[in-house]
This record gives structure tokens, sequence and C-alpha cells, in this order.
């Protein structure tokens, strides 16, 4: 009889496409897989749509958990009110309830309860004490995904939402038998944390079947940079793109396409820092599935990480391994992870120092004015993403882990 995991997530499917990878290679290795999410998108509901439509993951093993604007509403509107009043709580007086950390965090704790499993995985802070109290409960085992540095997610380390994740941490992820990190920056802080815990680095890699075919930059043609995320917004490094882009304006053609949602009046102040208005352009969001073939489109993709807080210095993103196989030259900020990066994958991208648009200004008329050099990177990144950084791959690492835990 196949074991039992259960996976918990304060997230949607979409929004968490490494949850969605992980479900997807237990499944392939015989689990009986089970996921508890949470809403927390508007533009995640019609892309779980296609991803639960597509066939890659069973709509029948997702459960969700706490409503939704369109689901169980008033238990969402409950859920979002307890949730808002738990935050002033604790900023007020300091009580640090479950339902200050997440939503849905007391909802899913009753869920997975009733779930008798064999392994509980946590996906996102919140998630962390859901997995712990259930495999508790049902006399199982009980690991942890840390996508980012959580207690590193704040600029003031004194705030009570940072206070309160590092208790969360400090009481939950030593009561887990093991914690896998995204990047090996994260991985060696929870160590250096929790010397006496099992902390295994999984890179936020995807699957070669995305893997997109050489689009070769002519010269004749702008250089085109590509950057995406759900919000498009301040403090992302996008300023000093565009600067370094005014300050080359008189000596080549390059546009800029920037995927997400808007932030309220940002477009217009990145109007403000170019001549050239038309040479920026606003795309709309995709399906997770769809990013690749988007970000194929173009010559650079963009890793744009600034380290106003831990969590960013430490952190590898999605962006980073989409490019690789979308076949993008990338171009890194100087993170102290995108640094290693390039250290391990020598040749894999250009690195700047975050707030220098001079510096970035002369890799990009370098790329120019060189397509062999910039169609060269192209192809490296298509070789690093078939051949090395992919989740067929990365999985198997995975796989091998949780197989150890469960036997």
């Amino acid at each position: 009889m196949p074991k039992t995991i259960v996976i918990v997530t304060t997230g949607q499917p979409s929004t968490n496409p490494r949850m969605v990878k992980e479900y997807t290679a237990l499944k392939e290795e015989g689990y009986n897989v089970k996921v508890f999410y949470s809403y927390w998108q508007a533009w995640a509901v019609e892309a779980d749509k296609q991803l639960f439509q597509s066939g890659s993951i069973d709509r029948k093993d997702f459960m969700l958990v706490g409503g939704s604007p369109l689901e169980n509403k008033a238990e969402y509107l409950l859920s979002k009110l307890r949730h808002k009043i738990s935050r002033l709580l604790l900023n007020k007086f300091g009580f640090q309830l479950f339902s200050a950390l997440a939503r849905t965090t007391s909802h899913l704790i009753k869920a997975a309860k009733e779930i008798k499993a064999d392994l509980y995985i946590a996906h996102n802070l919140g998630a962390l004490p859901v997995a712990v109290i259930a495999a508790k409960k049902n006399s199982a085992i009980a690991g942890f995904d840390a996508e980012d540095f959580h207690r590193g997610e704040y600029k003031d380390q004194n705030s009570k939402e940072a206070m309160l994740a590092k208790q969360t941490e400090d009481k939950y992820l030593l009561l887990c038998d093991y914690i896998t990190a995204a990047s090996p920056l994260i991985a060696d802080a929870y160590k250096k944390l929790y010397p006496q815990q099992n902390v295994f680095t999984i890179h936020n890699v995807f699957s070669k079947k995305f893997l997109q075919q050489f689009n070769e930059s002519l010269a004749t043609q702008p250089l085109t940079l590509f950057w995406f995320s759900q919000t498009i917004g301040a403090n992302r490094g996008l300023e000093t793109v565009v600067k370094a882009m005014e300050s080359l304006q008189t000596q080549c053609r390059i546009d800029l396409y920037l995927m997400g949602n808007v932030a309220t009046g940002y477009d217009e102040h990145l109007f403000q820092l170019i001549t050239n208005k038309n040479s920026i352009h606003f795309l709309s969001l995709v399906s997770p599935d769809e990013v690749f073939a988007e970000s194929a489109k173009y010559d650079i993709g963009l890793s744009l990480e600034v380290p106003y807080y831990q969590n960013r210095d430490l952190c590898l993103t999605n962006k980073l391994f989409t490019y690789l196989l979308a076949g993008n030259c990338i171009i890194l900020s100087d993170t102290t992870a995108q640094k290693g990066f390039l250290k391990t994958y020598p040749g894999a991208g250009f690195l700047y120092k975050s707030d220098d648009e001079q510096q970035l200004a002369d890799i990009l008329l370098n790329l120019y004015n060189n397509r062999s050099e910039l169609n060269d990177a192209k192809k490296r990144s298509l070789k690093l993403g078939e051949e090395v950084l992919n989740w067929e791959a990365e999985s198997k690492a995975f796989k091998l882990l949780i197989c150890e835990q469960l036997n």
C-alpha cells in the first residue's frame, strides 16, 4: 500500500510552482499525495484552472482550505477579519496567534490533522506549524521547504512581524525531521541557526519540457530586456535599468518588457526616468507554464535582486532558472547568492552592482554591439538548463531524500 504524503501551503498552486514540482515528483514515485492550499491572489484563480485542465496536476488531490471570494465566501471573509485582528493584536500587544502568521493557518491545522499521513510537508512559514502539529497528532514525520529565509524577509529585524517569524522558526523547525532550501545560502543560514537539523539544498529549477529553441539576436534589431513578477513596483531594481537605458539613448535602441501587475502609478514613475517612453512595454501575466515561451522572445533576462533585507541577498529566484530554459542571456545584480551562482557556473551571466547604472549601461552597450557574444551567452543558458540545472536532475535528490525519510 503506497504511503500518504500531505503537502500544505498558504498559497495557490499557480503561485507556488515549487510546491507543484514536489507534488508531481512524489506522484511519479507512486505516493498517495494530497495538497491543502489557500486562496491568495485573484490572478491565480484562472491560472489554477488552466493548470488543472492541462492534466499536469490531478484536481481531486487538491483541496482549497479557508474559502475564497468565489468559493465558501463567508468563511473567506471571516478568516480575513480574524487575520486582520490578529495582526493588529500582534503589532499593538505582541500577541502571537496562528492567524497572525497567515490567513488560513488555523484552518489548515484543522484540515491536515484529519488526514492520517506518513509525511506532512509545509511550504511557506504560515504552513510550518500545520505540518508539525498534524505530524505529531498522527505519529508521522514533518518536513519544511524553505523557499525563502523567512526571518530575513523583514528590513526591521526588531519589528513584531520579524519576531513572530523568528519565534515560529525556533519553535517548529526544531521539530521537523528535515528541511529543504531553495538556495545554498538559505540552507547555510538555517544550518547555522539549527546545527542539529538536516538541511538540504533543492534548487528552484524547472522541467526540461519547458526548454526553448535558440532564438538568435540580430544586429539589425533592438536589444530586448525581459523581467517578470506578480507585481511590477518600486525597490525591485527596475529604476536602475531604466536609467541605464536612458544614458544609452543616443547610442543604441533598447526595449524593456515587464510582465506583471503594475503597482498604482509605477508605470508613470518609470516613464519619468526616460525620454523614449515607447521603449518600456508592460505585459499581462501569463500562466506559469507559458512564461518560458514568453521569455524566449527576448534577448536578456534580468535578475535584479536588491538586498534591502537579508533574504534578497541569499535567495536564487524563479526568474534566474526560468531564463536558463528560455535561452536568455542573463544579467544579474551582485547579491551574495547570485555572485555564488556565477562562481559555481562561470560564464552563465553578467554581473553588475545593483545600484550602479553606469556599470549596467556598459554591459548593455557591449552586448548590443557584440551580438556574437550575446548569442554565445544565450546558448550557454540553454546548455546549462538542458544538462545541469533542470528539475529532472534536481528531483532525483528530492526523491531520494523523501525515500530515506519514509524508510
